[in-house]
């Protein structure tokens, strides 16, 4: 045992194993699923190549069908392949019409975080897709057909495939229509941004790969490494990391939190042990370098890492909810049954190892991640804040923590307490007497 501001540290501590990730291309993957161009795009130029196999297929008659199709005038072809470009253009703006509409109003109605979802929408990018891939056919099959005297000429293959995309075009449309107006209800969108967060708790909660390692021994010189670029701080590459500080023959405090802003000249890590890096000047050092890579930073906040980030969406749509000027508790409890079940999957967990050993075995970075204690709060402050003077939302808040304290583990049974003390308090002062007796029972429904 060591002797560390007149407190006692155990000579061991909890570790993860680290694991080697990729930033870059979770950078890479992460702004192409935000974006609504490389899916389209993907598609416009498989039109392009299907259009060059079909004509070389009409050129030739490979199949024998020529004359077969239903259309075997050149000039119908031609006014066929005419009105579905022009058509597609017109889908294409009832598509990005319908998106800017359905953003607007998720960041008017539920919370400008959630727009995120709308715009990594899988359905809208294969609707934009369908719709380019046979508007750029439809082009290109006008290239190929001849109305001349004597040289007419329809492509039978080119107008049977311009056809099934008509038929793929509508079928999209519907699909595409019917989804959007599903995700603008709320019980959708909230259980889509809980969908997205299961696996980031399950990720930052997992047992898989701990072990004990010894306490490093605290370092007589440190150094901090800061910042060069703002942003938002996504996900940290916590094995070269490791590496870094195995090279500097010491050990690495990531100071940073994962889902905050970084600031230009903000630290992001302190160096515990080793020489050189950063010099105390504006020239970097190999060090400094080597760790800032380390580090995905960004303009927006991403749950790559960020457990608290899916709370985050879903809580800000409950405090929406409850606002005067929309008076909805329905909705806020709704967000709360999916709170529930998040920390529900964690409540028997014990909270994240705060080291990192590398290879060796050796603990070499310290980076602190949510705890259950943090994400209890971020899930239920706010909604008991504004959420006091319903009496179905305080009745559901009851029943979570509830439910909460007999799934979780006997050491988060304080802390579930004290927001339960928390929510009495402030019903308190927030409901009269004859409501508050009404909300101090339990209900999964709220009031049903």
């Amino acid at each position: 045992m060591d002797a560390t501001d007149g407190r006692l540290e155990a000579a061991t501590v909890r570790a993860r194993v680290a694991t080697r990730e990729n930033i870059a291309r979770m950078n890479r993957s992460e702004r192409a699923a935000s974006a609504l161009w490389p899916v389209p795009l993907a598609f416009g130029l498989a039109a392009i190549l299907v259009a060059r196999v079909t004509a070389v297929i009409d050129s030739r008659d490979a199949l024998g069908i020529r004359g077969e199709f239903l259309i075997r005038d050149p000039d119908t072809a031609l006014q066929l392949a005419s009105v579905v470009a022009s058509g597609m253009l017109v889908f294409l703006g009832i598509v990005f019409s319908t998106t800017l509409v359905a953003i607007q109003l998720a960041g008017s109605q539920y919370s400008p975080r959630a727009v995120r979802i709308f715009l990594r929408l899988r359905l809208t990018k294969v609707a934009l897709g369908v719709f380019v891939a046979t508007f750029v056919f439809a082009v290109a099959v006008l290239g190929e057909i001849r109305t001349k005297s004597g040289s007419d000429f329809t492509p039978t293959a080119s107008l049977t495939v311009l056809v099934l995309l008509m038929v793929a075009t509508v079928v999209t449309f519907l699909v595409f229509a019917s989804g959007t107006a599903r995700l603008l209800r709320i019980q959708y969108l909230v259980e889509r941004i809980a969908d997205e967060a299961r696996p980031v708790f399950r990720d930052a909660f997992t047992r898989a790969q701990e072990v004990q390692a010894d306490r490093p021994a605290p370092a007589t010189a440190t150094r901090v490494c800061t910042n060069r670029s703002p942003g938002v701080l996504d996900a940290v590459d916590v094995a070269d990391l490791a590496d870094a500080a195995a090279a500097a023959e010491g050990w690495i405090d990531v100071v940073a939190p994962v889902g905050g802003y970084v600031a230009t000249g903000a630290p992001l890590a302190v160096v515990h042990g080793g020489g050189g890096g950063g010099g105390g000047d504006d020239r970097d050092g190999d060090q400094d370098v080597a760790i800032r890579r380390c580090f995905l930073l960004s303009n927006e906040r991403t749950m790559l890492e960020d457990p608290a980030f899916g709370l985050r969406q879903l809580v800000d749509v409950a405090i929406r909810g409850l606002s005067p000027a929309v008076n909805d508790p329905t909705t806020a409890v709704q967000v709360i049954d999916r709170i529930t079940d998040l920390l529900g999957g964690i409540a028997d967990r014990p909270d994240p190892p705060e080291w990192y050993v590398d290879a060796a075995g050796t603990a070499r970075v310290r980076m602190r991640g949510d705890t259950f204690d943090d994400l209890l709060r971020l899930g239920y402050v706010e909604i008991i804040r504004y959420g006091a003077g319903a009496p179905q939302v305080v009745r559901r808040l009851h029943a979570a923590f509830g439910s909460l304290s007999a799934l979780g583990d006997a050491r988060h049974h304080a802390s579930i307490a004290a927001m339960g003390a928390l929510l009495d308090a402030a019903v308190a002062d927030a409901m009269p007497a004859p409501f508050s007796d009404l909300s101090g029972h339990p209900d999964p429904r709220g009031l049903g």
